[in-house]
């Protein structure tokens, strides 16, 4: 059977029609609940993503448990849905979650999974922390102004070091990019960002051998940057600067081009054509700058979307199918809540799946506005496995604290109702 997991219209153009959707959507005014409310970051996946097996889906909400202070939660990918809440935030131990896990437990023999608050800990200017699968917690690190101001995500290396960034703080309140050991768990600020360099990172950076990049939505010459460091703090480079024409404030995280060693994908919220975001390439040297699509294009209801959210994730078929990236844009669409697309180098955007904010579609109680990048996974039926976040509505009893379900067919299989 084709399995599709998410809120979608039917129409779902050229989407491998042997895939899994799985999609999380959230509230931007969730109620106190001893379970999470608005999920926030994509969901990652024990045992490689499967789908009615013996694994489970963990990710974070940013407000909601049992001090409306977040939580990190783990649902079971097996018929009964079954949802355990790992630890909730109280503040001491930091508060409101961000951002994907880092670590996935379908790595062979690891079971923990590394994370960060944007607020609480000693100083309540955001966290560093560790929890098993099983729910043990740790706090490893707590922000205090001038080596950063609330950490929005972090990266593990497979080995010791931890890479993130601040969107706030450091010496000039621009934001931070820090390495954390966990052998020494000593913290190590690799540069405090100026307005030159560009200001408030807020997307994963991207590690290519001992080299970190990533981008800026705000700095340079007004409308960000992507820029390069060494994981030592050394080499900090611009790579570029915005200027709106080609693309303005990319909050992204950066990924490699499938067959090329030294160039970049990435997306900007904004500039470009329309002024409603842009998909961009350049070396890892900084040369060759290309914006290679703009958003906004297919008239009135914008059928690519607008304002692409954090980058996007890649598939290759076999066979020489090539390789096609999927992203999420924040608006747009036949019912301008926001678009699934695909991207391919020949033939650029197409809109695959279409949000709807209409209160009168059925679609509108899974939700609209996605706001993180989907997290693409194979499954044993040859097709990708998606999962996203969306900032508003969702859940069988319609209290917009979010929610987690399959698509099967025509109809949503649900996961689990947050905030019940």
């Amino acid at each position: 059977m084709s399995r599709l997991l998410g809120a979608m219209r039917p129409t779902v153009g050229f989407l491998a029609t042997e895939a899994i959707l799985a999609i999380l959507f959230s509230s931007p005014t969730p109620a106190l609940a001893v379970d999470g409310t608005h999920p926030n970051g994509a969901v990652i996946c024990e045992g490689g993503a499967p789908y009615y097996g013996s694994g489970a889906f963990y990710g974070v909400t940013s407000t909601g448990g049992a001090n409306n202070l977040g939580v990190v939660y783990k649902i079971a990918t097996d018929v009964s849905h079954t949802e355990t809440i790992l630890h909730a935030f109280t503040g001491a131990d930091g508060s409101n979650p961000t951002g994907m896990l880092a670590g996935p437990p379908n790595v062979a023999g690891v079971s923990t999974l590394y994370g960060v608050t944007s607020n609480g800990g000693a100083h309540s200017d955001g966290t560093i922390y560790k929890i098993s699968t099983s729910g043990t917690f740790t706090t490893l690190y707590s922000f205090s102004g001038v080596d950063g101001i609330h950490p929005t995500s972090v990266i593990w290396d497979g080995a010791d070091a931890l890479y993130g960034t601040c969107s706030a703080g450091g010496t000039a309140s621009s934001g931070t990019i820090f390495r954390f050991s966990l052998s020494t768990s000593t913290l190590t600020v690799l540069r405090s960002l100026s307005s030159a360099d560009g200001t408030n990172p807020s997307s994963n950076l991207f590690l290519d051998g001992t080299t970190l990049y990533g981008a800026a939505p705000n700095g340079g010459s007004g409308y960000g940057t992507v820029f390069s460091i060494g994981t030592g703090g050394t080499a900090f480079t611009v790579l570029h600067s915005f200027n709106s024409t080609a693309g303005a404030n990319p909050a992204c995280r950066l990924i490699k081009q499938v067959g090329t060693t030294t160039t970049l994908l990435g997306t900007t919220k904004s500039g470009g054509t329309n002024n409603t975001g842009t998909i961009f390439s350049i070396n890892e040297n900084g040369s060759g700058f290309t914006q290679l699509a703009t958003f906004g294009a297919g008239g009135a209801s914008n059928l690519t979307g607008v304002n692409p959210v954090d980058g996007f994730s890649t598939y290759t078929t076999g066979s020489g199918g090539g390789t096609t990236y999927w992203g999420l844009t924040s608006g747009g669409g036949t019912g301008n809540g926001g678009v699934l697309y695909a991207f391919t180098i020949a033939n650029g955007i197409q809109g695959m799946v279409y949000f709807t904010s209409n209160t009168t579609n059925s679609f509108y109680a899974m939700g609209y506005s996605p706001v993180g990048p989907p997290a693409i996974f194979p499954t044993i039926v040859g097709g990708p496995l998606f999962y996203m976040v969306s900032n508003y509505y969702g859940g069988t009893s319609n209290n917009n604290n979010g929610v987690l379900f399959a698509w099967v067919g025509n109809q949503p299989d649900m996961y689990h109702t947050f905030g019940l």
